[in-house]
């Protein structure tokens, strides 16, 4: 006979954190992922699925070893090779990740001091078959914390017996149910949020090793039977949690993930909570070398319609084919479908 589950004491979880944050400069991320495993046991996990169709954002600023005249390649604009990998929020030293956002607006507050005059480059990425993802930091104290004005995402599920599933990058929000709070590991999972989305930079950087810890804990790990997770998806710290990061693992980026497009920006001005850019150059397509073949200049509408014929431009809901997209008044994406009025035809960007 099997003795029932005990959650563990809320007093004795938070001491064990308390214990290692104390004691960071000491541990190991291995010692800190044995200590936090430990108090896993019986922990549900709400599993969100990232669907195939989803476009992901990465951007990396041009500098003296990223730039257009040494020549960029698609792998430039992918994870890191292992030598060049450094601790980040995800990953430990030498074990890259891909780091990506569902939107573009996040992309320019996660470049560490962006400021007017630097130059990036955006890539935009298509899902091609589905992933799971599990989900770190969406607790209403969290977004509290942070500032977010919008309300903290929760996952819904299809039927009692299925996984549950979020569409990215359009995460429900609306009714708020507190999944943290429903069940006997609620104080584990909000205390792994909360010490997750913690800010970071060089006066306490050693808490790295406690995110990669919590982090590393939910994608290296099985779902069931042979399933993995892709990576872990999680609130934008530096966006105050008004979007949505991922990360995902090389193993499901190499095989499921299609490039659609890179665009050269330069940043024109930077306000507190606000960019203002212009858009340089476009790359869609790649060498036999794995270079980039950058057009020279933005995209644009060739429109030779012949007299007598016009032209009917309509801002649309969502991105384009390309994932590409501007944003309404109201912050929601739009894209312009351009069609000649008498025969239907689309003009596309070229």
């Amino acid at each position: 006979m099997n003795a029932p589950h005990t959650a563990p004491d809320p007093k004795e979880i938070r001491a064990i954190f308390e214990e290692v944050v104390a004691n960071l400069d000491r541990l190991s991320i291995e010692e800190i992922r044995d200590r936090l495993h430990a108090l896993m046991d019986g922990m549900v996990v709400t599993s969100p699925m990232l669907s195939p169709g989803t476009f992901l954002y990465r951007a990396r600023k041009l500098d003296a070893t990223f730039n257009k005249a040494a020549g960029i390649k698609l792998a430039d604009l992918s994870y890191p090779p292992k030598e060049r990998t450094r601790v980040g929020r995800l990953n430990r030293d030498g074990d890259p990740m891909f780091y990506c956002s569902v939107g573009k607006e996040s992309l320019f507050f996660e470049i560490p001091n962006l400021q007017a005059g630097d130059e990036i480059v955006i890539s935009i990425w298509k899902v091609k078959h589905e992933g799971y993802l599990n989900s770190i930091g969406y607790t209403s104290s969290v977004f509290d914390r942070l500032g977010a004005k919008r309300e903290c995402p929760t996952w819904k599920r299809k039927d009692d017996n299925a996984k549950a599933e979020v569409t990215v990058p359009t995460l429900p929000s609306g009714e708020v149910t507190k999944l943290l709070e429903r069940d006997e590991s609620a104080t584990l999972r909000e205390l792994m949020s909360e010490y997750f989305s913690r800010h970071v930079d060089e006066t306490n950087a050693m808490l790295y090793k406690l995110t990669t810890a919590i982090a590393e804990l939910h994608y290296k790990a099985g779902i069931d039977g042979n399933e993995r997770f892709a990576g872990v998806t999680y609130p934008s710290i530096r966006m105050w949690a008004n979007a949505d990061n991922i990360a995902l693992a090389p193993w499901y980026v190499d095989d499921n993930l299609e490039f659609r497009k890179a665009i050269h920006l330069r940043i024109d001005k930077r306000d507190e909570q606000r960019f203002s850019f212009t858009s340089l150059d476009c790359a869609r397509h790649v060498a036999a070398d794995g270079n980039l073949n950058w057009l020279g200049r933005p995209l644009n509408w060739t429109m030779s319609v012949g007299p007598g014929r016009t032209l009917q431009c309509t801002a649309t809901s969502g991105p384009d084919e390309d994932g590409d997209y501007e944003s309404s008044k109201e912050g929601t994406p739009i894209h312009w479908v351009i069609v000649v009025t008498e025969t239907g035809e689309v003009i596309t960007a070229n």
